[in-house]
């Protein structure tokens, strides 16, 4: 069964009430989906700056319980390099927090669940898909 990894901006449209992004985390059972260490990282850093802070921090906070938060692995830092290296030669470059993300669902062999899909697939070997 395919497993999952979810994109900022999916889980950002799911806190933000997406049927459809519930719906088919329902579909595929939370067990197989988890976020990024880096989403989970960017999901905190939203809730804090924003004018709700408490009340979006509990709904983070409840969102990262319900999923696998997928650390860095060994192989992380030789994907990252290879990868910016690769893209700066083609002149089509990622940051670095999405190509981290891109990385470590890579290195868990997780499905990336963006609504980035061009931005996404430039990085090689990673399979994405859109829920939204």
């Amino acid at each position: 069964m395919t497993t999952y990894a979810l994109d900022t901006d999916t889980c950002v449209h799911w806190l933000r009430g997406s049927d459809r992004v519930e719906k088919r985390a329902l579909v595929v059972g939370l067990d197989h989906i988890g976020v990024t260490v880096v989403t989970a990282c960017e999901l905190l850093y939203g809730a804090w700056k924003s004018e709700r802070a408490e009340k979006n921090l509990r709904a983070v906070e409840t969102l990262l319980g319900r999923l696998t938060v997928l650390q860095t692995r060994q192989e992380v830092p030789a994907l990252f390099g290879q990868v910016k290296a690769d893209l700066e030669r083609r002149g089509t470059r990622l940051d670095d927090a999405d190509l981290l993300i891109g990385a470590i669902a890579l290195a868990h062999g997780r499905t990336l669940v963006t609504g980035n899909l061009a931005h996404f697939q430039r990085f090689p070997d990673l399979e994405v898909e859109a829920w939204l």
